[in-house]
């Protein structure tokens, strides 16, 4: 059986106590840093967020991986470097979910049935084959999403020109309308000026016509 999975430990924050210790690979280097992890929650409550996923990357033993749940619940994995991170917070997930936490004896630490179904779980999740292959359809995954996210973009930011280009072209009407209603009053009153100039230009002709012509016509009567 594959070791991908290589350790896990189940703790309390609230109390600092070391609930289990499920060993695959004796790493004592890796007990340590975890349950120095778990005591720094306990000590430090407030820097961490209930429910959020850490991985922490290591050397070629494995990956970190851990979550402190809203009980106060503390999971801890080892995993082997190729291994899908996405399934081993599903392990962890699976056996919080399961309560395997709460299935403790009188000392508060993990019963026989509790360290079985522990067992069972992890075993479950060693026998996930062809990691590798699964690694790289999950990049195959992701990389469409980049993908389809980026060409969702194109088309809003395209969307946005468009509509950046109606409203221009609304703009342009909307101008070109008022141009042509300020042309034809400007005409209207171009026309009245000019009319009032030739009443004017035909009156003054007519006055001038009588102040020659009226004097003749007197002087010959």
């Amino acid at each position: 059986m594959a070791e991908n999975i290589k350790y896990v430990l189940i703790g309390n924050v609230g109390s600092g106590h070391v609930i289990t210790e499920y060993i695959v690979v004796k790493n004592p280097q890796t007990q340590t840093e975890s349950k120095k992890v778990l005591q720094r929650f306990k000590d430090f409550p407030d820097n961490f967020t209930p429910g959020e996923r850490t991985k922490v990357k290591g050397n070629k033993d494995g990956n970190y991986y851990f979550i402190v749940q809203k009980t106060n619940i503390f999971l801890f994995c080892q995993a082997d470097p190729n291994y899908p991170e996405k399934y081993v917070y599903e392990l962890l997930e699976t056996v919080h979910n399961d309560h395997i936490p709460l299935m403790v004896n009188d000392q508060g630490e993990l019963h026989v049935g509790g360290r079985q179904m522990l067992k069972q779980i992890i075993e479950k999740y060693q026998e996930v084959k062809n990691v590798n292959k699964l690694s790289e359809v999950q990049d195959d995954v992701n990389q469409i999403q980049i993908n389809m996210n980026n060409n969702i973009r194109k088309i809003i930011t395209n969307m946005d020109g468009a509509k950046n280009l109606q409203d221009q072209s609304n703009r342009i009407k909307d101008l070109s309308s008022d141009y042509k209603k300020n042309a034809k009053d400007l005409e209207r009153v171009t026309w009245w000026k000019n009319c009032k100039m030739t009443i004017i230009l035909i009156s003054a002709v007519i006055l001038l016509i009588l102040i020659i012509v009226l004097p003749i016509v007197l002087t010959q009567k």
